[in-house]
């Protein structure tokens, strides 16, 4: 899994997904960060009537700090996620 990482880190710091990432940029106008992926996500599955998912928010809170922050994006959707959940306006 690094090997993958570091191979895509790799080509883009070298500009190779520059093309795909500005056409990405012009066809989604309404990019959201990882923390906001989350919040909307528990925002559709309450609305849905779906139980809320469990997401081991210390294991890799550990993980990210061992990896040199690898899981940042994973750590801010499921803090988002979370902090939904506990919204006060569920209860």
């Amino acid at each position: 899994m690094m090997n993958l990482h570091d191979y895509v880190k790799r080509h883009y710091m070298a500009g190779d997904y520059q093309e795909q990432a500005s056409a990405y940029r012009e066809n989604d106008k309404n990019v959201l960060s990882d923390y906001e992926l989350g919040y909307q996500q528990a925002t559709y599955d309450h609305e849905k009537g779906r139980t809320f998912r469990i997401y081991p928010y210390r294991v890799i809170l550990l993980l990210n700090k061992i990896s040199g922050g690898r899981l940042f994006e994973i750590v801010e959707f499921i803090r988002g996620y979370q902090d939904k959940k506990h919204d006060k306006h569920y209860f």
